[in-house]
């Protein structure tokens, strides 16, 4: 669920895993017996969860500065 105040959004919650990564052709390359990653490749962790906080805010909330800094633990 997406909840918002102010001009911005938040979520806290389970999202599929947005990252493409085939762990089986990487150990090959890492072990080398193979150069290079194939395509079309195996998506080893399609349909695998992480859990996500996600702030959306607008730019003009940042102020002046170029700089934004997170605490991520």
């Amino acid at each position: 669920m997406v909840s918002s105040a102010n001009g911005m959004k938040y979520f806290a919650g389970p999202r599929d895993d947005p990252f493409f990564f085939d762990f089986g052709q990487y150990t090959e390359v890492i072990n080398g017996r193979a150069t290079g990653f194939n395509k079309p490749s195996n998506d080893t962790f399609a349909s695998s969860n992480v859990i996500s906080i996600v702030v959306e805010m607008p730019k003009s909330m940042l102020g002046s500065t170029d700089v934004l800094n997170t605490w991520v633990g």
